[in-house]
């Protein structure tokens, strides 16, 4: 039967207007207005199908919107993780700056101090044949001074490596023998004999030489911090320290000068 269309045409629960016209015969409906019975069957079966076709859009609607709020998702999580494992990484950093500067402002001054005491004790002992009992004496005092600042850095609370440590640990090392040295040149210089000589002319030699492997130690740990936390744009400490000294003083007599022109 073909009720103007195709009658088998399939529906999505599988059924035919003529399914429907049977199964309407069979429950014994009628209806006032002949070919009503066949019209109203086709309409519902029309009908029937295109709200399958709504449910069926609408349902793929749904799962493509759960899947673009499921990649969403994924997303935010993905960055979620990643800021999560980028922040203690950054952190790190800072707190490694943080400590490179602790590094700066607390060893490298006291260092540099050190090292020109170091330098000024290599220089005096070079030359003490006319040396008294007093100069060896007052020699001592500068070790013990000494060994009291390098004692400052070495319980400094930040270090960079063990290796400058062990540096340090030298500088004393060699400090220490350096004011043994002295501590015996000073007990023969009353000695006459040429052998009590000889041993204190040996004495404050070994004293220089340890104050100069002192001072090589010294360098050799200030060399192991990085070039930025020993210098200052670039230029070096106690250059600076030099340079800017002749600076203010010059400034400080312009200013002397400019003072007595003003009350003349």
């Amino acid at each position: 039967m073909r009720l103007g269309g195709d009658a088998r045409a399939p529906s999505s629960l599988g059924l035919t207007a003529a399914h429907l016209v049977l199964a309407y015969d069979g429950w014994g409906c009628s209806s006032p207005w002949p070919g009503s019975r066949a019209i109203w069957v086709c309409f519902a079966y029309k009908l029937r199908n295109d709200l399958s076709w709504l449910v069926v859009i609408g349902h793929d609607e749904l799962v493509e919107n759960e899947l673009v709020r499921a990649t969403w998702g994924l997303v935010i999580a993905t960055t979620l993780l990643v800021v999560a494992a980028v922040v203690p990484v950054l952190r790190d950093a800072a707190d490694r700056r943080a400590q490179r500067r602790r590094i700066s402002a607390g060893l490298v001054p006291d260092m540099i101090i050190l090292r020109s005491r170091l330098a000024a004790a290599c220089d005096n002992l070079a030359d003490t044949r006319s040396w008294s009992a007093e100069d060896i004496r007052g020699q001592i005092g500068r070790t013990d001074h000494e060994l009291s600042m390098l004692y400052r850095i070495i319980t400094q609370g930040d270090r960079p490596s063990l290796v400058f440590v062990n540096e340090l640990y030298l500088v004393r090392h060699l400090l220490t023998a350096a004011k043994q040295q002295l501590d015996r040149a000073v007990e023969l210089i009353d000695q006459t004999s040429p052998d009590d000589i000889r041993a204190r002319d040996e004495a404050l030699h070994n004293a220089r030489r340890a104050y100069k492997a002192a001072l090589m130690s010294i360098d050799a740990a200030t060399q192991l911090l990085p070039l930025k936390l020993r210098t200052i744009d670039g230029e070096d400490f106690w250059d600076r320290i030099n340079r800017v000294s002749g600076d203010r003083e010059s400034e400080a007599e312009r200013s002397f000068i400019s003072i007595r022109r003003s009350s003349l």
